[in-house]
């Protein structure tokens, strides 16, 4: 059985394998797909050519002669409070990437996956959404990815239960090995998942989702650029118009991602200087000296950043923390685990470790060191789980109480029953094998009077001292139990 995990992110899209043949007792080695070429991860973007064709990964190139360029295309398919609806230009864009992204990969010589003449696959598919979204969103996803994309979806996962399972795999022995609560974020480009453990509920952590991705940024930083210097605001202008609206604010935008994610991956860079230059950006020799950047020599310093430009996005995130840590069920948080590709940026490790006094050198705020490769790998493990367990269609902890209710008190009672029948049978076979080798006698005879009067004396001890019996039959319970528990922790991954 082999399980593809895509995780189709805001900004950047991974995907994950796992082979059962690879898959050890307890431990499922989780393995990355190449989606273009030998790429693992490819940034959210794809354009439409002018004959109609859509190119996903481009050039920068393909990006200026393009018809149309999708960027922060992901959103729900219906709407909600919290989530406003996709619209129907960027519907055109998810769907177009979905299935381009899929068609890559399942096509590409790169990977372990075989399709046969006749459309038989030798894998089966399992893609996550922001655990913010309801279950009307994402049933309303889940068709839209079968039937408009025409993709052969399993189910549907919460990225933050992938992120869950994939840190509890890979990070310091895993999450149970950690101990005390452990909450993990996923900090994503669209929205910040959630997920806490906690050591006194056994089957399911507590999720949550918010709308507060790290696109932000960049939206923020471009709006500053376009305040603060007005040779950048007319430069900008000469981009709207030759491109379009849509268009030229997508491609300044994802300009300004490729700078930010430089920026923040790196320790070494003391100040963030974003500079498109519209030659390059257009192709257009004519527009050589035109820049769009900061009015300072030297671009924006921590201190600007963070205490600026970025000072009411920050609020955002730490109200955010705020809520989380007053959620019902939350108690005390031990332990971080960070992943996403934005949790890379500084000011969010700082901000989580003040608010939950978590310490990297205490080893209580764990940074995924593969922060773009957890969410998919995480599916695909959820995937192979859920194929386990031969219930695609409902949690997995559903299945755990369906057999606590309905099997559990069946297999305890057969094997109390055989353990203390054990425990019976020792003590009876002992005096029927006395009595073979001639051992009984009573009134001077080896006869069965002899072996009765030692039954009934194994009995009448046996009800004459209730403590021994008591402990005798504890003991055997105890076995019982702890053989029982065991074996269901093992077949549904729980235990150890």
């Amino acid at each position: 059985m082999k399980i593809v995990g895509i995780d189709y992110g805001h900004g950047e899209t991974s995907a994950g394998y796992v082979n059962s043949e690879t898959v050890i007792g307890n431990e499922i080695h989780m393995q990355d797909l190449k989606i273009s070429g030998e790429q693992i991860v490819i940034p959210s973007v794809i354009c439409k050519t002018h004959s109609g064709e859509f190119v996903i990964n481009p050039s920068a190139n393909q990006l200026a002669k393009a018809d149309s360029v999708g960027i922060c295309f992901k959103a729900p398919i219906v709407g909600n409070e919290r989530y406003e609806q996709i619209s129907e230009e960027n519907k055109l864009f998810f769907g177009a990437f979905l299935s381009e992204v899929y068609n890559s990969i399942v096509s590409n010589d790169n990977n372990p996956l075989h399709i046969d003449n006749e459309g038989n696959m030798d894998f089966k598919v399992y893609i996550a959404c922001p655990s913010g979204w309801d279950d009307t969103q994402v049933r309303a996803y889940k068709d839209f990815v079968r039937m408009d994309c025409n993709i052969p979806l399993i189910d549907i996962v919460k990225e933050s239960r992938a992120a869950y399972i994939a840190a509890r795999r890979k990070v310091g022995g895993g999450i149970r090995t950690q101990g005390g609560n452990v909450l993990v974020i996923d900090f994503g480009s669209s929205t910040i998942d959630f997920t806490y453990f906690n050591n006194s509920s056994k089957f399911e952590p507590i999720h949550e989702g918010y709308p507060y991705g790290a696109s932000q940024v960049e939206k923020d930083v471009l709006s500053y650029l376009i305040k603060s210097n007005p040779d950048a605001k007319q430069n900008v202008d000469v981009v709207l118009q030759r491109c379009g609206k849509t268009m030229g604010m997508n491609s300044l935008l994802f300009s300004i991602r490729k700078q930010k994610e430089e920026y923040f991956g790196s320790d070494n860079q003391m100040s963030f200087n974003p500079t498109i230059h519209l030659r390059e950006l257009l192709l257009d020799k004519t527009l050589t000296g035109l820049y769009i950047e900061p009015k300072e020599e030297n671009g924006y310093s921590k201190s600007q950043l963070t205490g600026i430009i970025l000072k009411d996005y920050i609020a955002s995130l730490s109200e955010m923390l705020d809520d989380f840590r007053n959620k019902e069920g939350v108690s005390s948080i031990d332990k971080v685990i960070l992943t996403g590709g934005a949790s890379r940026m500084f000011f969010f490790k700082d901000l989580v470790s003040e608010k939950y006094s978590v310490s990297k050198n205490e080893d209580t705020l764990i940074v995924d060191l593969e922060p773009s490769l957890t969410i998919s790998e995480g599916i695909a493990a959820f995937g192979y789980m859920n194929e386990m367990s031969e219930q695609a269609e409902q949690p997995l902890w559903e299945d755990v109480n369906n057999w606590i209710s309905q099997q559990l008190p069946t297999l305890l009672r057969s094997t109390i029953e055989k353990s203390i029948g054990d425990m019976y049978y020792d003590d009876f076979w002992s005096i029927t094998y006395d009595y073979k080798e001639g051992k009984i006698v009573k009134d001077g005879k080896h006869n069965l009077d002899g072996l009765e009067d030692k039954y009934l004396e194994l009995l009448s001890n046996w009800s004459s001292n209730e403590d021994k019996m008591s402990a005798k039959i504890a003991e055997a319970v105890q076995k019982s139990i702890k053989e029982s528990t065991e074996a269901a922790m093992k077949k549904f991954d729980l235990y150890g």
